[in-house]
């Protein structure tokens, strides 16, 4: 487990569509409004929980899907001056509803090298391949999503962020540049989200690759990820990775 390398990211701070999240030693805690059905959501996440792959984020073991609660005070009899302590449910439209405690723990780094870039796209693609198989799609893949851990033998790479992710053929209700340029910005609804679409975003994600000259295989690449779309268990099986 890599820790904060900073003081600031055991404090909360934003996260996409108003989520707020926390570092904590052996979790991250983080505060959302769903983007989807909750029930959708509690779906993916019993699905990467079942897949327990180190390159995909999942539940900490024995936690759930669960209501933010926060507290209030109130008189503890009508005559008593003594308050108790209670829990209620958050009401506020603008506030953060439901809350998760995620593993592994990482934080939002920037591959250095090509060589850890590649490493970094092969995580993404495993994470993606195992999503796949169970029917889901991720939705939201750039690198904004893709955190890095320590492990003994060394860095590893977490595709997170599961709560824009949906069954496959759902539909997005937002946009972003990284969607594929069949989706209109005005209308993205319109278009079912595929698989293929998942593995467009690995594309651009790995040409947009910021503050690294690429090489032309790994720009070829990142082509062949937006034109030809393979299934993530194909581009795995690419020459670049060998390279």
């Amino acid at each position: 487990m890599l820790r904060p390398l900073e003081h600031r990211f055991y404090s909360p701070f934003p996260g996409s569509f108003g989520a707020r999240i926390e570092m904590k030693e052996d979790c991250v805690v983080k505060k959302f409004t769903p983007v989807v059905d909750l029930s959708v959501s509690e779906a993916v996440y019993k699905a990467a929980g079942e897949l327990n792959l180190p390159s995909l984020i999942r539940l900490k073991p024995g936690t759930q899907v669960g209501e933010v609660r926060c507290c209030a005070y109130r008189r503890a009899t009508a005559r008593s001056h003594s308050l108790q302590i209670v829990e209620r449910k958050v009401t506020k439209t603008n506030e953060p509803r439901y809350q998760v405690q995620l593993v592994p723990v990482g934080v939002p780094v920037r591959p250095r090298t090509e060589q850890q870039v590649k490493a970094a796209v092969r995580c993404v693609l495993i994470a993606l391949d195992g999503l796949h198989g169970k029917g889901f799609v991720h939705r939201d893949v750039r690198w904004d999503n893709v955190v890095m851990r320590h492990e003994s033998e060394g860095r590893a790479w977490v595709l997170i962020d599961l709560e824009t992710a949906a069954q496959v053929r759902t539909p997005p209700t937002w946009y972003n540049a990284s969607f594929p340029p069949e989706f209109d910005k005005d209308a993205p609804e319109n278009v079912p989200w595929e698989f293929g679409h998942d593995i467009y975003q690995v594309g651009r994600m790995l040409e947009n690759t910021p503050r690294i000259s690429l090489s032309e295989a790994a720009l070829a690449f990142a082509g062949h990820l937006q034109r030809e779309r393979p299934s993530a268990k194909d581009a795995l099986a690419h020459s670049w990775f060998g390279s």
